[in-house]
């Protein structure tokens, strides 16, 4: 994931995008309302943009579901990754800490642009 799509994740659930971080377990239940809130609106706006190409379609609640599907399961390199693909990692890990009573920590680390994947275990 690009710094930018981890930044645009951490300030839809309250956060900064600060090299380290918490969502203390009381903050769950908000953090992860917050985010299933966002992708419901990025689903929306992605089935009106998707009715928008397709207006001979539209009108039908099959068709509705028809569009909902594509858009939901299209793997079309041309086609941006939906939030709700690129938040799934993110909203599981917070509910999963949830039903744990246990927060969510992070940080980030970069390798030394001299060592190997390989040597310092990433591979």
């Amino acid at each position: 994931m690009t710094s930018a799509a981890a930044a645009e994740l951490l300030h839809l659930i309250g956060k900064d995008s600060a090299p380290q971080g918490i969502v203390i377990a009381e903050d769950l239940p908000a953090a992860i309302h917050a985010l299933e809130q966002a992708i419901g609106r990025d689903d929306a706006e992605r089935l009106r943009i998707a009715a928008a190409d397709r207006p001979g379609e539209a009108g039908s609640d099959d068709a509705v579901d028809d569009t909902a599907d594509r858009a939901a399961t299209s793997g079309s390199d041309d086609e941006p990754v939906s939030l709700r693909r690129r938040a799934w990692p993110l909203l599981d890990q917070l509910r999963q800490s949830s039903r744990h009573g246990v927060p969510v920590v992070w940080e980030t680390r970069t390798l030394p642009s001299a060592v190997p994947l390989r040597a310092a275990g990433y591979v």
